[in-house]
């Protein structure tokens, strides 16, 4: 392993309101190394998401099952989560967990972030399983509830078994909360779906970070 030694610098930093791209700030920080660059542009951002943060209002969320739309093209299971109890073992064992990486932690992040600069964040859960799904609520299955016609989608796995009046009513439901949240930024209910669909607000403590959320 071999050490490399980098010469100080002055260096500026630009902090930029990322609503109209408009620069709030330049903060010069006489002789820093990489890894104090590095900082100091963390801080930037830092500053700059504190700056605009408490103006936007965000929703944003997850479905329980995000990667089960992958599992399919897993050679090894593909055939065999036919079989409804070993593709339950297979949505318990990989696909909650390896959906809690790739998409719910990041977004659960993403809301403590928003709040912690002094912005409103609404973070919603999905878990509508469509009838023809042994994988659960997988990645997309939200976009019949929010888009397109029974003749767009009546081919795909993504509402397979459903009866599509269902998909409909659930769907007008869905639409008229996120159409609430775009007009006021805020969603009036904490459940919604008959329970499919939470919502945390960010009131009261901290909730727990449960991995199989």
């Amino acid at each position: 392993m071999s050490w490399h030694a980098y010469p100080a610098q002055t260096t500026e930093h630009d902090v930029i309101n990322p609503a109209n791209e408009a620069l709030v700030q330049r903060v010069v920080q006489p002789g820093l190394d990489q890894t104090d660059e590095a900082i100091a542009r963390a801080d930037a951002a830092g500053a700059s998401w504190r700056g605009v943060a408490p103006a936007v209002d965000v929703l944003i969320g997850t479905n329980s099952d995000e990667t089960g739309l992958y599992v399919p093209l897993l050679p090894v299971v593909r055939h065999s989560v036919r079989i409804r109890a070993f593709a339950t073992l297979v949505k318990w064992l990989l696909v909650r967990p390896t959906t809690y990486l790739a998409y719910t932690r990041p977004a659960r992040r993403f809301v403590a972030r928003h709040r912690a600069a002094g912005g409103r964040a609404v973070r919603y859960r999905l878990s509508r399983t469509p009838n023809g799904s042994r994988l659960g609520a997988v990645h997309m299955s939200d976009v019949p509830l929010l888009l397109g016609t029974f003749d767009v989608w009546q081919r795909t796995s993504l509402v397979a078994g459903d009866d599509w009046s269902a998909v409909a009513h659930a769907g007008r439901a869905v639409r008229q909360l996120w159409a609430d949240f775009a007009r006021t930024g805020v969603v009036a209910t904490d459940r919604a779906l008959d329970g499919a669909m939470t919502f945390d607000h960010g009131r009261g403590p901290v909730s727990r970070d449960v991995r199989h959320e």
